[in-house]
């Protein structure tokens, strides 16, 4: 389905004139996480580039490359689906979690660091343990993944 919305995508931007790239590079991110989130790592790696390739040709590359790729996002990252529920605030969260993210998108050095003590100790355990089974598409530097460190992130438990 994302091969054919990417097809969809590129023929539309070709036929509208529309801004070069930007709906193929979404459309490829999308099919870029779909892959990774499936372990087809180099897959993934191929799409994302791909991606990085089409948003190179526009004139605010950097700053559509940034908003794409300039940090870690938790796998899948489609409304409704979401495996955690992330709070976009991080004094609002239940609990505030800090970590870090390979370049191979695995959460590593987890570790709590908030102090609601309406959060008991499991119901964070949970929390973190699901966190720690997340994929995430990492981040990207100069058209390639790195290592994330200190990414501090709030949820909400059950």
């Amino acid at each position: 389905m994302i091969l054919a919305m990417y097809g969809i995508e590129q023929k539309q931007e070709e036929s509208q004139g529309e801004e070069t790239g930007l709906a193929t590079a979404r459309a490829l991110t999308m099919l870029g996480d779909w892959r990774l989130w499936h372990e087809e790592r180099e897959e993934a790696m191929q799409a994302y580039g791909e991606a990085i390739a089409e948003l190179n040709k526009r004139d605010d590359a950097q700053l559509q490359i940034a908003r794409l790729f300039g940090e870690p996002v938790a796998l899948p990252n489609l409304d409704g689906v979401r495996q955690l529920a992330e709070v976009e605030e991080p004094g609002l969260g239940d609990i505030l979690l800090e970590f870090g993210v390979t370049e191979r998108g695995r959460v590593v050095d987890l570790e709590r660091i908030d102090d609601n003590e309406d959060v008991n100790q499991a119901q964070a355990n949970r929390v973190m343990r699901q966190l720690r089974k997340t994929r995430f598409r990492p981040r990207f530097d100069a058209g390639q993944p790195v290592i994330t460190e200190k990414v501090v992130r709030a949820y909400e438990v059950d």
